[in-house]
């Protein structure tokens, strides 16, 4: 598996300086840097609010029904399930224009922002015969881990080819 990257991990601080310190793992080699692991919101990876907006209702003195689906990942002891429905419910609209989910956001029982992170979501609108989808995401959906390089000292950096440390 030569060139291979499994991944970052937040590790034991430096034992010389007590420097924060990340390990990269390379297929054979590891290398230790000292710094801290930003890791992106998890929420975003797989958190969607989806807001439909229908059609004016005679029925309802032209009120509009909106139906909100919040979808996102949810442990359930060591496992972690992905997809499954964290909040959904329905309210009627006056009728307006052409709306956003901004316009929305008495309704929307916080769901205009990330609950992982705090951003505002990201929607994306999409017109469907008499109604319309707003698909909302954390803007952190396809953020990667970065590191935060610190300087520490000379021993907070190190690594290990073939199992073996080198300092």
């Amino acid at each position: 598996m030569k060139g291979k990257f499994f991944g970052y991990k937040q590790i034991d601080p430096c034992p010389h300086c007590g420097t924060p310190r990340v390990g990269a793992d390379y297929d054979d080699d590891y290398y230790v840097i000292p710094g801290v692991l930003q890791k992106p919101c998890q929420w975003g990876k797989h958190g969607l609010v989806i807001i439909t907006v229908y059609a004016n209702d005679p029925a309802r003195d032209g009120k509009r029904w909106v139906n909100v689906l919040v979808k996102g990942a949810q442990r359930e002891g060591k496992f972690v399930s992905i997809g499954v429905t964290l909040d959904k419910f329905d309210f009627y609209i006056p009728t307006k224009g052409e709306l956003s989910p901004t316009d929305l956001k008495e309704y929307l029982r916080g769901w205009l922002n990330c609950p992982g992170c705090g951003a505002p979501l990201e929607f994306q609108r999409k017109p469907l015969g008499s109604m319309v989808t707003f698909k909302g995401h954390c803007p952190e959906k396809t953020a990667q881990e970065e590191i935060e390089r610190l300087s520490g000292c000379e021993k907070c950096a190190t690594s290990a080819h073939g199992g073996h440390f080198v300092d």
